[in-house]
């Protein structure tokens, strides 16, 4: 589909109508960043906007001609004569364009809806997710270094993030290392973002008793420049204003930045009510930390060595922190902290300005920021090396925010007219296309329909061609593993671009199986959670059933605590149990029905290339109303991981789901499988005898945080306790795990 020539029209007559002005700047939203470009008005009747199509992807072009002038904007123009925008970006150039006009100047409404429809079929911005194990040159195209950051060839590649010993003073600097591209924070509204990101780094005093100021993981408006936070060096982290640290008062500090960040602090600022050692921070809005915890460091000849796991979880607005420091000579020491803190509302400070731009607002309700690295020395100094990076992020939908009712009728007028011709618009053109295109796949819904299950619309429908030329025709080469069920194969969906594990029922599946594909079909459809799985489509043809779902490239918990080859650390280890209880948690208290799993087991959670784990497999599991247990005649599940009351009655309830989590969180621990090594028994023996550290994996040969440890056995004996009265909700594991409430006494089983 090509944009008409009419809709071309109309943006250039808008642009000839701003008579009275010499000049008419032009936005241009790239992938890299924010351009501005300034163009004399005559120029502007030469912009030309058309469609091009590239594996069914449509492509959004604007073209900037070049006049003959010397001039600095000649040189910024050809910088950006040519820019590929995808959906989200297209509507930051309306907007910006819009913004742009003078209030004097009021386009028509309906100009406007006839060029917006002209481009309203972009794809819309996707999640972001890169993997840096080391820094060669060639991520400087991906990754922007600003002030005194730099490339350095040392540790396999890496960066340098303020200036080292061999640039001579190393005083009162500061750098960053930014992503180019923007992190989608939300989309439309109801569509938010989780995400998770791993990094390596190394804070080195050089001999300094007392070194400074340490570096910080942040989140900042989209595009991210240190030019906008002058005087920031020092204690500001290359963030913040340093000004704060001259003052004992909150009056500079009380104004909120735009700003989320991880902090790794080694310099004590008494105005910010930092303390005496180094510590790990969560900081919102402002250089004082929110929440902290410190660690013990002596300065001098010790450089600190850490990995750190930050995540965000849109639906509770949690973001966590793990942290895994490890100084010279000394092993290593875990961190972790949390704070709630929704995201939106810190980082977006940009308000709308009228009428037209706020009706962008609603149609364009998409929000990017930027994500990077930040490090600065003062007076004191120590250089701040970033070693690796990782990140990836979901879109997940959660219920729609209730909003405030607009007080300006003329907008509520504009944007229902212009909604429902859009709508209607959009309908037309969706129908006739998929009654061609998409018949097959319409008729597999009606049959999924006829057998009782509720698609909504979420996952993709494939044929069965596309999956098996994916898989190379389901070929042993790329057999991910083999069940009862049938079997799961890797493959490669190149019209999407991505890896994907297919799950392909046994063609003489029993009644029993395809019951199963029809129930994880229905009950994982409607949920979204960035440690749950994600469905990708399904197929439903040949007497053929397939679900497909996103590829982990690290494969099961059970493969890495059990595999002589794979040797899973504590902070991994630690972290998965966290993820698998927030799973947990949304199954059983935040989605809108209960989720009975009934199958929670090592084989089930998975693994991504940052070791998040994402709980799967939902072909036992059944939704019911929060206060309600399920009977069923036949018992389902794994034994070892079922719990004793389950066994008895084959009554299925959220306790006997959090037994299930008590086992495998003892598992995660101990690495004993509960059906020959004795696990659950063992850990009460130890608990007993007042010890029950002692009961954790030998292969980790201490290398561990006792408390966490502590935290995990005692938690994992709690929830798998015989009497299910006795069993907490995961509300309650998960508090404990993460340090918010004191260990429970347990009494004895």
């Amino acid at each position: 589909m090509k944009i008409p020539s009419w809709a071309a029209q109309v943006l250039k007559q808008m642009v000839s109508d701003v008579s009275h002005h010499n000049l008419l700047t032009l936005g241009i939203a790239s992938i890299q960043g924010v351009a501005v470009a300034s163009f004399e008005k005559e120029d502007a009747d030469r912009l030309l906007f058309f469609w091009r199509q590239r594996k069914e992807c449509h492509i959004f072009e604007c073209f900037l001609p070049l006049p003959a002038l010397s001039s600095p904007a000649r040189e910024q123009r050809s910088r950006t004569s040519k820019t590929e925008l995808d959906g989200s970006n297209a509507c930051n150039l309306i907007w910006f364009f819009f913004e742009h006009i003078p209030n004097s100047i009021n386009p028509m409404p309906t100009n406007f809806a006839l060029f917006f429809l002209g481009i309203l079929n972009v794809p819309l911005a996707t999640a972001l997710s890169f993997d840096f194990p080391s820094f060669d040159q060639s991520s400087l195209s991906k990754i922007t270094l600003q002030d005194h950051a730099s490339w350095s060839s040392s540790n396999n590649g890496c960066f340098q993030l303020t200036r080292s010993e061999r640039d001579g003073n190393m005083q009162s600097s500061q750098g960053r290392a930014v992503y180019a591209d923007p992190l989608l924070l939300w989309n439309n509204s109801d569509y938010l973002t989780d995400f998770s990101t791993h990094f390596a780094f190394i804070i080195n005093p050089n001999g300094q008793r007392q070194p400074g100021d340490g570096m910080a993981f942040f989140l900042s408006p989209f595009p991210s420049n240190s030019s906008s936070y002058p005087n920031s060096g020092g204690c500001g982290l290359g963030l913040f204003s340093a000004m704060v640290c001259q003052s004992s008062t909150d009056s500079i500090s009380s104004q909120p930045v735009p700003i989320v960040a991880v902090e790794f602090d080694t310099y004590p600022n008494p105005a910010l009510d930092d303390p005496s050692t180094p510590h790990v921070g969560i900081d919102v809005g402002s250089a004082r930390s929110v929440e902290y915890k410190t660690w013990d460091a002596d300065g001098g000849d010790d450089k600190w060595q850490g990995d750190a796991w930050v995540s965000y979880d849109s639906g509770t607005h949690n973001l966590s922190v793990v942290l895994a420091l490890r100084s010279n000579g000394s092993r290593t020491t875990n961190y972790s902290l949390s704070y709630i803190v929704d995201l939106r509302e810190v980082l977006i400070s940009s308000e709308v300005s009228n009428g037209t731009v706020y009706l962008l607002h609603l149609i364009c309700s998409t929000r990017q920021v930027a994500v990077g690295f930040s490090a600065s020395t003062g007076i004191n100094n120590e250089t701040h090396t970033l070693l690796s990076w990782n990140l990836s992020s979901t879109l997940v939908k959660h219920p729609p925010v209730r909003r405030r009712k607009s007080k300006t009728g003329l907008i509520v007028g504009m944007v229902t007219g212009v909604g429902t011709l859009l709508l209607l618009l959009l309908l037309g053109f969706v129908f006739l296309w998929s009654r061609k295109k998409r018949a097959n796949i319409i008729r597999d819904q009606h049959q999924l329909l006829d057998d009782g299950l509720e698609i909504q619309g979420r996952p993709n429908g494939f044929s069965y061609e596309e999956l098996a030329a994916a898989s190379r025709n389901f070929s042993e080469d790329v057999k991910l593993g083999e069940g009862g069920f049938g079997s799961v194969y890797k493959g490669r969906l190149e019209r999407l671009n991505v890896d994907v594990a297919i799950k392909r029922f046994a063609k003489e599946s029993s009644k029993q199986g395809k019951k199963e594909y029809f129930s994880e079909l229905n009950v994982i459809s409607r949920l979204g959670h960035r440690n749950l799985v994600k469905l990708v489509g399904w197929c439903q043809e040949q007497q053929e059933l397939l679900l497909v779902y996103e590829f982990l490239p690290n494969g099961s918990l059970d493969s890495w605590l059990y595999s002589a080859q794979n040797h899973l650390r504590w902070p991994e280890r630690y972290k998965i149990a966290l993820d698998l209880a927030s799973a947990m948690l949304y199954l059983q208290h935040e989605w809108e029905q209960c989720v009975l799993h009934r199958d929670v087991k090592p084989s089930n959670i998975m693994l991504d290339s940052a070791f998040n784990a994402k709980l799967g497999d939902f072909g036992l599991a059944r939704l019911i109303d929060h206060d309600l247990s399920w009977k069923t005649t036949v018992n389902a599940g794994t034994l070892g991981y079922m719990a004793p009351e389950y066994l008895d009655s084959g009554k299925a309830s959220k306790e006997s789901d959090v037994y299930s989590f008590g086992v495998v969180a003892l598992e995660i621990a101990c690495a004993r499988r509960p059906s020959t090594g004795k696990l659950v028994e063992r850990a009460w023996e130890f608990y007993a005898k007042g010890r029950v550290v002692e009961a954790a994996d030998e292969k980790l040969n201490g290398e561990f945080d006792e408390q966490q440890m502590e935290q995990v056995l005692v938690v994992g004996l709690w929830c798998a306790h015989p009497d299910f009265n006795l069993r907490p909700s995961m509300k309650q594991a998960i508090n404990v795990l993460n340090g918010q409430t004191a260990l429970p006494n347990l009494p004895p089983c």
